[in-house]
């Protein structure tokens, strides 16, 4: 099917998506630094591995519509004003979703996507039908680098930490060695750890600083399960560097009408081996349809 581009105005910004196939919409929710592009990248060398996945596909999205968001301030996406925190972030997904009428619609939300769609989900309790999630956990206090981190934008201060990170985001070999500790698999994928550095250098270091800031509070996710009761579905890779499968199970647990899919692969996001991913999409088209 043919990717179709749209923008709406929300809050005074001009924000993009996309959508693929028609009938039941599913919006998709990028992690970061990532775009909602990078579905139709990813599920595009899959389809042409696997002639079994194509078939489900095409048949897929003859039922369904992927509507795949760019987060405010990512890749074709205008930045917003305010602060980029959860409830920020859960109120905009609103409005989006109130603009483009499709709210109680399926998500599949990786990462910060899946933090956003739930706070969203806990906040107005109406929003989606059943989620998807790729990740997850209370906080990342259990992150090796954690504590560091969080000392170092401590003693440096506002300024400072964005003046770190905008040098950071203009060197090629930094942006590699940061970001191939996060997503492994990029070390073996030169085009992957491309779209990963540009994700980073589109986006302003205000946004970035801001995330990331969020990410580094202790227990900042703890409580925005409380009240859901739609079916969630959690996917993690048994060894991913930020969420490890026993941290996803422990935070899928305050969910009630929830399930942990655990993938082989070292790697955060839609995970792992080309083999093990085209699993998991059979898997996820079979249980969408």
């Amino acid at each position: 099917m043919a990717v179709q581009d749209y923008f709406v105005t929300i809050w005074g910004s001009k924000i993009h998506y996309t959508t693929e196939g028609r009938g039941k919409p599913i919006l998709v929710l990028h992690g970061w630094p990532g775009s909602g592009g990078g579905f139709s990248e990813s599920m595009e060398i899959f389809l042409k591995a696997d002639p079994e996945l194509e078939k489900l596909a095409r048949k897929f999205f003859k039922k369904h519509k992927i509507i795949a968001l760019d987060w405010p301030g990512f890749k074709k996406s205008q930045e917003l004003k305010g602060e980029y925190n959860l409830d920020y972030l859960a109120d905009f997904l609103n409005e989006f979703m109130k603009k483009t009428k499709i709210k109680g619609c399926d998500t599949l939300a990786v990462s910060m996507g899946g933090y956003i769609s739930l706070t969203a989900q806990h906040k107005y309790g109406d929003l989606f039908g059943r989620m998807v999630i790729f990740g997850l956990a209370k906080d990342l206090s259990h992150v090796k680098f954690f504590n560091f981190s969080r000392l170092v934008m401590k003693l440096l201060g506002r300024r400072l930490t964005i003046s770190l990170m905008n040098s950071i985001k203009n060197s090629d070999y930094v942006a590699n060695r940061i970001l191939s500790v996060l997503y492994p698999v990029s070390n073996k994928d030169t085009k992957q750890m491309q779209i990963y550095i540009e994700g980073v250098r589109r986006a302003p270091i205000r946004i970035h600083y801001e995330i990331i800031k969020q990410f580094l509070q202790k227990d900042f996710a703890a409580n925005i399960c409380h009240g859901i009761n739609i079916p969630v579905t959690f996917v993690g890779a048994e060894s991913d560097p930020i969420f490890p499968i026993d941290k996803i199970k422990e935070f899928a647990s305050n969910i009630k009408n929830s399930k942990v899919i655990a993938v082989g692969g070292d790697d955060h996001g839609p995970f792992a081996h080309i083999n093990e991913k085209i699993a998991l999409y059979k898997r996820l088209l079979n249980e969408f349809m």
